[in-house]
């Protein structure tokens, strides 16, 4: 997703600036609200929808893909 995607409450994303991972509450207009964990510490606050995106997918570890069986 791009900047400025809809997400859905669940969703991991990243803020641009800082990338840190967070989860997706919900969208207040053109803020999301968003929630992560800096060690035990829970925060939540808002960014601006147009400043997240989805954090890059990693490939599974330990699996190769062949075309041989």
């Amino acid at each position: 997703m791009s900047a400025g995607a809809s997400f859905k409450a669940g969703d991991k994303v990243v803020h641009a600036s800082s990338n840190q991972i967070m989860v997706f509450l919900k969208a207040d207009g053109e803020d999301a609200v968003c929630e992560w964990f800096d060690g035990k510490k829970n925060n939540r606050d808002k960014f601006a929808l147009a400043a997240l995106t989805t954090p890059p997918q990693r490939a599974a570890v330990g699996f190769r893909v062949s075309g041989r069986r």
